[in-house]
Formats: structure tokens, sequence, C-alpha cells
């Protein structure tokens, strides 16, 4: 999605109209207001010539904290809009956030759920916020409200490498295929695009490990490690497997594994009582 072309055709596709962008997109974008509090990492962020801003995230499973986790990400991004001092709210850009999933986030069958702020008291009275929030459902069975691209994309997401060209029947999805296919074969690209992503996933994955493990040593305080194995111990406790809560939390699959270990064997011991012994 960092290639300016593809990244058009695609926002194109999936709001069934042309849409021209000032710039190229920015991928793993990182968004904060401070180091203390919680970031987001964007899949892709980028701006039309009129001044709206369009954000894409692609949802590989169902984490079920996609309508707060939107909130959350719109958030961030519209305080990134705004310059320090700024007092003119009107200023902010209209705003896009698109979620795609390969499941049905809302379990209606619709292939587009759009969200825009309206008064519950007065039906035709929208708030005009600029806001917009956009959960797409490539399983979604309401297609004939579709244009022809737009499912053909679907299809095209959902498919198999093997099966995806064969299925193809529109020009705009060929565009992205043929895209993606030159990526891949470029052989420099690839290798250093793999090298990248999987140097800073296991970055990500080692350091927390270590932070745990060796706990104060690392420069994570008692408090941090509390509060880690306590949204661990909730997620259990509600029955939300390993992959899940690793996921929703953005921590390393074997922490969680080791906390889920340490509770089947000493449910009645506080969250301080196992980082002090265990970490």
């Amino acid at each position: 999605m960092d290639v300016p072309e593809l990244f058009e055709t695609m926002v194109g596709i999936l709001f069934e109209r042309n849409i021209e962008f000032m710039d190229r997109p920015q991928t793993e974008k990182e968004l904060g207001i401070s180091p203390q509090l919680r970031t987001v990492r964007l899949d892709v962020l980028n701006m039309d010539v009129g001044g709206q801003v369009y954000t894409l995230e692609m949802q590989k499973e169902n984490t079920h904290n996609l309508a707060k986790r939107s909130r959350f990400y719109q958030g961030q991004v519209d305080v990134a809009l705004l310059p320090p001092g700024s007092i003119d709210f009107n200023a902010l850009n209209d705003a896009y956030l698109v979620m795609i999933c390969p499941f049905d986030p809302f379990d209606r069958g619709m292939c587009r759920y759009t969200f825009h702020m309206q008064c519950l008291e007065v039906p035709e009275l929208g708030l005009q916020d600029g806001a917009w929030r956009i959960f797409i459902n490539t399983k979604g069975r309401n297609r004939e409200a579709f244009s022809e691209e737009f499912t053909d994309l679907l299809d095209y997401l959902n498919a198999t490498a093997e099966d995806a060209e064969s299925g193809i029947r529109t020009e705009s999805v060929r565009k992205l295929h043929d895209g993606i296919q030159k990526l891949k074969q470029a052989e420099t690209t690839g290798v250093r695009y793999m090298q990248e992503w999987e140097e800073r996933v296991m970055e990500q994955q080692q350091a927390r490990e270590e932070g745990l493990s060796q706990g104060l040593s690392q420069g994570l305080s008692q408090g941090e490690i509390v509060k880690v194995i306590s949204q661990i111990r909730k997620k259990l406790q509600k029955g939300r497997q390993e992959d899940e809560i690793a996921e929703a939390l953005e921590e390393s699959i074997s922490v969680v594994h080791k906390v889920k270990e340490i509770l089947g064997t000493n449910a009645e011991l506080s969250d301080l009582e196992i980082a002090r012994r265990y970490f």
C-alpha cells in the first residue's frame, strides 16, 4: 500500500469513486501524544487533494474489540491533524477510518458497515463532525448493492494465492494483482521488506519477553509488570484464547502462555505476588 497507484486504486474501489491523493501513502505510521501513553501504528494513512484523510487497516482475526479500537485510532488521527496551539476545531480534516476484515464484525451479513454520528432523538439530524468509520466485511452477502469492482476486490481478498488470479473479473483488481506480483518478483524489494518486517516483529517480541522475564533489571517497573499480568488474567477469565489476548494487548504469545500456566496452578496468587515470584 505504500505504492501510490495501488493505494489509490484500492481506495477508489472501496469507496466506489475516483479519489486523487496528494502524496505517497504513509505506511506503518506511528501516532501517540506521549511516550507514557498508548500509541498506535497505522497500516496506511494518506490525504486526498481535497484534504480528506484516509486510514486503512487490515484485520486478520476478529479480536472482538474493533469498535473501541477504531474509536481510539480515530482519536489519535484527529490529534495529529491539528497543530499545537490551534484553537479552531473546524480546521479538522474530514477523516475516514476503514477496517478491512475477512469476517463479519457485526454478524449482519453486510459487505460494508458505515458509521457516522447522528442524533437518536432526531434521526435526520447529523452531527457533521466529519468523522467516518467504515468496516469492510469480505464475506458479506448483500453484494447486489455494490459495484462489480467492489465485489471483485472482496473475492480477490478472500481467495488463496493459487486461485487469486484466475478469479479476477475487472480491470482495477487486475491492476492491483499485477502490481503485487511485480513487487513479489522484485527480489531485492521482497528480501528487504521481509527482513525489515521480521526484524521489527522479532525485536518487539524479544523486548517484551526480556522485559517481563527480567523485570526491573530491564527497566520495566513492577507496576507495569503487574498491569500486564492483570490484563492477561481478566481476558483469560473471559475465556479468550492466548492468540486473541496477545493480539489485543500487543504482547508476545509466549508471555500470555507463561501467565496462563502460572494461574493454572496458582490461581489464588495476586497479580503483585505473581510479578514478584516469577518475573
